[in-house]
Protein backbone atom coordinates (compact mmCIF):
# COMPACT_ATOMS: atom_id res chain seq x y z
CA UNK A 1 0.00 0.00 0.00
CA UNK A 2 1.01 3.73 -0.30
CA UNK A 3 2.44 5.66 2.96
CA UNK A 4 0.33 8.89 2.58
CA UNK A 5 1.62 11.79 5.14
CA UNK A 6 -1.07 12.09 8.25
CA UNK A 7 -0.54 16.17 6.60
CA UNK A 8 -1.99 14.10 3.29
CA UNK A 9 -4.42 12.76 5.43
CA UNK A 10 -5.77 15.63 6.86
CA UNK A 11 -6.19 17.78 4.12
CA UNK A 12 -8.08 14.87 1.99
CA UNK A 13 -10.57 14.76 5.37
CA UNK A 14 -10.87 18.72 4.82
CA UNK A 15 -11.53 18.83 1.17
CA UNK A 16 -13.76 15.71 1.60
CA UNK A 17 -15.75 17.64 4.18
CA UNK A 18 -16.12 20.88 2.38
CA UNK A 19 -17.60 19.16 -0.59
CA UNK A 20 -20.15 17.55 1.56
CA UNK A 21 -21.09 20.76 2.70
CA UNK A 22 -21.15 21.98 -0.72
CA UNK A 23 -23.03 19.27 -2.57
CA UNK A 24 -25.84 20.39 0.69
CA UNK A 25 -25.77 23.86 0.18
CA UNK A 26 -28.23 24.31 -2.35
CA UNK A 27 -31.13 21.95 -1.46
CA UNK A 28 -33.97 22.21 -0.52
CA UNK A 29 -35.85 20.29 2.43
CA UNK A 30 -37.88 18.81 -0.08
CA UNK A 31 -34.93 17.44 -1.98
CA UNK A 32 -33.04 16.33 1.17
CA UNK A 33 -36.46 13.80 1.82
CA UNK A 34 -38.27 13.18 -1.10
CA UNK A 35 -38.61 9.95 -2.69
CA UNK A 36 -36.68 8.55 0.02
CA UNK A 37 -37.27 4.14 0.33
CA UNK A 38 -36.48 2.72 3.62
CA UNK A 39 -33.86 0.39 3.61
CA UNK A 40 -33.86 -2.36 6.78
CA UNK A 41 -31.24 -0.17 8.57
CA UNK A 42 -33.55 3.18 7.99
CA UNK A 43 -35.96 0.96 9.85
CA UNK A 44 -33.70 -0.12 12.71
CA UNK A 45 -32.55 2.95 13.38
CA UNK A 46 -35.85 4.27 13.52
CA UNK A 47 -37.07 1.90 15.80
CA UNK A 48 -34.45 2.63 18.06
CA UNK A 49 -36.36 4.64 20.77
CA UNK A 50 -33.81 5.53 23.49
CA UNK A 51 -34.50 8.98 23.11
CA UNK A 52 -38.53 8.39 23.70
CA UNK A 53 -37.42 6.41 26.36
CA UNK A 54 -35.22 9.19 28.16
CA UNK A 55 -38.02 11.42 27.63
CA UNK A 56 -39.84 9.35 29.36
CA UNK A 57 -37.66 8.62 32.26
CA UNK A 58 -37.46 12.00 32.67
CA UNK A 59 -40.86 12.63 33.05
CA UNK A 60 -41.25 9.34 35.45
CA UNK A 61 -38.55 11.04 37.67
CA UNK A 62 -39.93 14.58 37.44
CA UNK A 63 -36.69 16.09 35.47
CA UNK A 64 -39.43 17.06 32.90
CA UNK A 65 -43.03 17.96 32.81
CA UNK A 66 -43.59 16.94 28.71
CA UNK A 67 -41.96 15.11 25.66
CA UNK A 68 -40.10 17.54 23.55
CA UNK A 69 -41.39 19.00 20.82
CA UNK A 70 -40.83 17.10 17.08
CA UNK A 71 -38.60 18.86 14.87
CA UNK A 72 -39.29 20.19 11.48
CA UNK A 73 -37.50 18.40 8.65
CA UNK A 74 -35.48 21.92 8.20
CA UNK A 75 -34.54 21.75 11.86
CA UNK A 76 -33.07 17.78 10.78
CA UNK A 77 -31.41 18.98 8.24
CA UNK A 78 -29.72 21.33 10.88
CA UNK A 79 -29.00 18.62 13.34
CA UNK A 80 -27.67 16.72 10.96
CA UNK A 81 -25.01 19.15 10.09
CA UNK A 82 -24.34 20.17 13.36
CA UNK A 83 -23.33 16.66 14.32
CA UNK A 84 -21.89 16.10 11.31
CA UNK A 85 -19.44 18.85 11.85
CA UNK A 86 -19.11 18.28 15.55
CA UNK A 87 -17.72 14.91 14.46
CA UNK A 88 -14.94 16.90 11.85
CA UNK A 89 -13.80 18.89 14.42
CA UNK A 90 -12.91 15.81 16.87
CA UNK A 91 -11.52 14.10 13.90
CA UNK A 92 -9.31 16.84 12.93
CA UNK A 93 -8.25 17.65 16.73
CA UNK A 94 -7.48 13.61 17.33
CA UNK A 95 -5.48 13.73 13.62
CA UNK A 96 -3.08 16.44 15.00
CA UNK A 97 -1.35 14.52 17.29
CA UNK A 98 -1.41 11.15 16.02
CA UNK A 99 2.50 9.77 15.64
CA UNK A 100 4.02 7.37 12.87
CA UNK A 101 4.57 4.40 15.43
CA UNK A 102 0.39 4.81 16.08
CA UNK A 103 -0.46 5.28 12.22
CA UNK A 104 1.82 2.25 10.92
CA UNK A 105 -0.16 -0.20 14.07
CA UNK A 106 -2.55 -2.72 12.12
CA UNK A 107 -5.63 -1.66 13.47
CA UNK A 108 -8.10 -3.80 11.64
CA UNK A 109 -8.45 -7.36 10.95
CA UNK A 110 -7.81 -9.31 7.90
CA UNK A 111 -11.12 -10.68 6.66
CA UNK A 112 -10.62 -13.77 4.84
CA UNK A 113 -14.55 -13.85 3.87
CA UNK A 114 -13.40 -10.47 1.74
CA UNK A 115 -9.91 -11.36 0.92
CA UNK A 116 -9.92 -7.74 2.40
CA UNK A 117 -6.50 -7.39 4.10
CA UNK A 118 -5.43 -5.82 7.61
CA UNK A 119 -5.36 -2.05 7.84
CA UNK A 120 -2.76 0.33 9.63
CA UNK A 121 -4.60 3.15 11.20
CA UNK A 122 -2.64 5.45 8.62
CA UNK A 123 -4.17 2.89 5.56
CA UNK A 124 -7.37 3.34 7.15
CA UNK A 125 -7.56 7.11 7.25
CA UNK A 126 -5.92 7.32 3.81
CA UNK A 127 -9.34 5.36 2.91
CA UNK A 128 -12.06 7.14 5.41
CA UNK A 129 -10.65 11.08 4.26
CA UNK A 130 -12.75 10.39 0.92
CA UNK A 131 -15.94 8.83 2.41
CA UNK A 132 -17.56 12.34 3.05
CA UNK A 133 -16.23 12.52 -0.93
CA UNK A 134 -18.01 9.60 -1.95
CA UNK A 135 -21.54 10.33 -0.25
CA UNK A 136 -21.19 14.39 -1.44
CA UNK A 137 -21.31 13.41 -4.92
CA UNK A 138 -23.90 10.44 -4.12
CA UNK A 139 -25.83 13.84 -2.87
CA UNK A 140 -25.49 15.03 -6.63
CA UNK A 141 -26.95 12.60 -8.12
CA UNK A 142 -30.07 12.07 -6.26
CA UNK A 143 -30.73 15.44 -6.24
CA UNK A 144 -29.73 15.69 -10.25
CA UNK A 145 -32.30 12.91 -10.83
CA UNK A 146 -34.53 14.68 -8.46
CA UNK A 147 -34.81 17.76 -10.49
CA UNK A 148 -34.69 16.09 -13.16
CA UNK A 149 -37.69 14.02 -12.42
CA UNK A 150 -39.38 17.17 -11.01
Amino acid sequence: MNHPSISNIREQFAASHEVLLKSLSNISTEEAFKGSVWSVSDILMHLDLSKFVDALQDIYEGKADKFPTFGTLDSAIEKYLKIINANHLRLTEILMDLDDELLDKKVTEYNPDNNYPALSLRDLLDRMSRHELNHANQIEEVVSRIRQDS
